[in-house]
């Protein structure tokens, strides 16, 4: 579908949803300062947070002159995109998670990709720093993650992903404002997987999704198995929910989805979901393992307990 955008510099809209993260918004803010494009504005959307999340947002208030600041009550991470999005007045719609950090050439990579491609979606890369200081899983995690992104990170210039092996983030993601209102922005319906099914319905009114190796952004995950595993239990029924709401554009999509192990593997799994295997990940109990054979091993845990294979 045909979207026209001025030639000139686009406006920015920032738009950075928030729940309980007075102790991450500092770092996120911080860095918009640092970006080398200046946001026309960046906007918080504070989805019925319990902590000290205003207190902080006003003390950045008086040295951000572009900052806004929305409270809502607690709705989930769809509606409190669309209402950022609805309260914004750029032309480019930049959507970043409250624990990322881009760096100082995000934005303007994404505006330089949008000036180019205009009726598009572009998602960009997420980076987790291996530290010394981090955990074994810390470091584990942030492998795992650039090991996956691979195959996006080899994707031509210019070319968009594939449809059927989408990867849709909005924790660093921009989409031009026409394009998000006529896709209907997220389903607030949804309260996990909202991004994918953007994506899903991006992609089938003809909005090409692209992926940006030099727009990115640090995440700040202080990640431990069990939180992990958790988070991999949610977005599985997360999938289901999906699967169920949209029905065969959801396997259009993940083909492969509804696939289960079997034979060996199926019983190396129901081994690794035993209770007790992540309290030994998170214990480093497994640090005598090398770590390309310990980090094989956490492959199969999370697997394995994420999935809840018993």
């Amino acid at each position: 579908m045909a979207v026209t955008l001025p030639a000139e510099a686009l406006t920015v809209s920032v738009i950075i949803p928030s729940y309980n993260g007075a102790a991450k918004l500092p770092n996120i803010l911080a860095a918009i300062q640092q970006q080398l494009t200046v946001p026309h504005e960046v906007i918080v959307v504070v989805d019925g947070s319990t902590d000290n999340t205003a207190e902080v947002l006003q003390s950045y208030q008086a040295r951000m002159a572009n900052l806004r600041v929305v409270m809502q009550e607690n709705k989930g991470r769809a509606a409190v995109r669309n209402r950022g999005a609805a309260e914004a007045t750029g032309q480019l719609l930049v959507f970043f998670d409250d624990d990322m950090r881009p760096q100082p050439e995000c934005l303007t990579a994404h505006v330089a990709h949008h000036q180019q491609y205009p009726g598009s979606l572009a998602v960009g890369m997420q980076q987790e720093e291996m530290l010394p200081e981090n955990s074994d899983f810390q470091n584990y995690k942030a492998s795992l993650s650039r090991k996956w992104l691979e195959k996006y990170v080899a994707i031509p210039d210019g070319v968009p992903m594939d449809p059927q092996g989408l990867f849709v983030s909005a924790a660093n993601l921009s989409v031009p404002a026409i394009v998000f209102q006529q896709i209907s922005g997220f389903d607030s319906v949804l309260r996990d997987i909202e991004d994918f099914d953007l994506g899903m319905r991006a992609s089938e009114q003809g909005f090409p999704i692209y992926f940006l190796r030099n727009a990115i952004a640090w995440h700040d995950d202080f990640v431990t198995c069990g939180r992990y595993v958790n988070r991999l239990r949610e977005y599985r029924k997360a999938h289901a929910i999906l699967a169920g709401h949209r029905g065969a554009l959801y396997y259009k999509y993940l083909p492969g989805a509804a696939q289960k192990p079997t034979g060996i593997k199926a019983t190396i799994f129901r081994l690794l979901a035993a209770p007790g295997w992540v309290k030994l990940v998170d214990g480093n109990s497994l640090q005598v393992l090398p770590r390309a054979a310990r980090y094989k091993l956490y492959d199969l845990v999370i697997t394995a307990q994420g999935n809840n294979i018993a």
